[in-house]
């Protein structure tokens, strides 16, 4: 999916202090609310006005950076939750990570990113949402360092891209984990989803009206409990749901119904706390003729219902832990298949790769000193195989003549070694007309083809 990368208008207040790198601020996350017309800004986009200030944004650095951060907003991975990856920036090699996903609303969506620096990382996380066809993202959260965490609740069904960047001439190994959980507890004690056996928008008295709501089925008197912190705006009995109580989340401007009660155990103006009892399961109301259940029921603005099934699914729990040991980041590994996607045309077997973060369902690679997230190919484990046999049976080979061993696979490459026409080599991977070849030695290195 494409999109078009959304900048922000400049604003004031603008701190910057340049030494090896560019060192500024992040701002502390919000809610996804944002006031209208107001469109905020983040330190990143004040990071940017900085370097056009200094005159660094027009340096190839500069150019690079800015580039990188559009690049990973038109062109972000798409990813699924729970998710865990983890990344490796190289300090000289401006780069950025954009990653979209689905945002449900009724789910809190958590964003930890950990490193393994020894002194503070600067790096930006910005939390953006997709609107108008994907023509326009607007900011709606930015990582809170203190915390080491951006938490945020979608208030509709929408798509998300988070951006992740090391400030200019920073780097480092970052590990990125999503979690996504259901913003409300459930609200009958010891049962879960399984015990929900009418759901919302079922139809009710003949498809005369639909019903608002789930029933959630247990014993009598089976304690009842508040789904979430609130205030008791009512306590009453009608008609259709016999004794009542009504919570009223002030935090996200939603009404939750709880009827068909037996017993009520709180009293208007009260404060709950999710878990607190509001009272016993039953079956007034128009519920006599059924077995005793609880009916829940959520309403919005407007008194508009909304189906509760989101707000307490239980989440996945958190993503899966990584085989980081076996696959070490910014390490040259090859491809134990032909691949083509993200890395041009077909490559052979025994290209070699390198890694460039690994995820919960795969690593993304690339060509040696490529650069750019539309470079990068998404590979399984499997496809994966470390450089410690040598690719061909008939290794080692001999140099035909003498020659020079280089640091990349170009032929404007630094120079690292010059080979005899004796020297011993160990073949381990190939790259387009190069070969990627160990010496008796263990230096390792580039040696052009032919």
């Amino acid at each position: 999916m494409k999109h078009l990368y959304y900048r922000f208008p400049p604003g004031i207040g603008l701190f910057l202090s340049i030494s090896i790198a560019v060192l500024i601020g992040l701002i502390g996350c919000s809610q996804e609310e944002v006031a209208e017309p107001f469109e905020p800004r983040t330190s990143h986009a004040d990071y940017i006005e900085g370097l056009e200030q200094m005159d660094l944004a027009d340096t190839a650095l500069g150019r690079r950076w800015i580039s990188a951060s559009a690049d990973v907003m038109n062109e972000p991975v798409e990813i699924e939750l729970p998710f865990r990856e983890q990344l490796f920036f190289d300090p000289a090699a401006p780069d950025a990570a954009g990653y979209e996903f689905a945002g449900r609303r009724g789910r809190s969506i958590r964003i930890s990113i950990s490193y393994d620096q020894t002194s503070e990382p600067r790096f930006f996380a910005d939390l953006f949402r997709v609107e108008d066809e994907g023509e326009k993202l607007q900011l709606i959260a930015s990582y809170d360092r203190e915390d080491k965490t951006l938490v945020f609740e979608p208030q509709r069904d929408n798509r998300y891209i988070l951006r992740l960047q090391p400030e200019l001439l920073r780097g480092g190994r970052y590990t990125l984990a999503i979690e996504e959980n259901p913003v409300l507890a459930f609200p009958v004690e010891g049962k879960g989803m399984r015990d929900i056996y009418s759901f919302f928008g079922d139809s009710r008295d003949g498809g005369r009206r639909k019903h608002e709501g789930v029933d959630i089925f247990s014993a009598r008197n089976t304690p009842v409990l508040s789904a979430s912190e609130g205030i008791v705006r009512r306590v009453g009995t009608r008609d259709l749901g016999g004794k009542i109580v009504l919570v009223r989340d002030e935090k996200r401007g939603l009404n939750y119904y709880y009827a068909h009660l037996e017993e009520q155990y709180v009293e208007s103006g009260q404060r709950v706390s999710p878990g607190d009892p509001l009272g016993g399961m039953g079956n007034t109301g128009n519920a006599i003729s059924t077995p005793p259940h609880l009916h829940f029921g959520i309403y919005g603005d407007r008194w508009r219902a909304l189906d509760p099934w989101d707000y307490l699914e239980p989440g996945l729990g958190p993503p899966a832990e990584l085989p980081l040991d076996e696959y070490p980041l910014e390490s040259y590994m090859r491809t134990a298949r032909e691949v083509g996607t993200g890395l041009g045309s077909g490559k052979p077997a025994g290209t070699v790769v390198r890694i460039v973060a690994a995820g919960t369902d795969g690593l993304r690679v690339r060509l040696p000193g490529v650069q750019g997230p539309s470079q990068a190919a998404e590979l399984g484990y499997e496809d994966i195989e470390l450089l410690e046999q040598p690719l061909e049976a008939d290794s080692p080979m001999r140099m035909a003549e003498n020659t020079y061993l280089y640091s990349a696979p170009a032929s404007h490459g630094e120079a690292v070694a010059e080979l005899s026409d004796s020297a011993e080599l160990t073949l381990l991977g190939v790259n387009g007309s190069f070969y990627y070849v160990e010496t008796r030695q263990g230096l390792r290195g580039w040696l052009p083809q032919g």
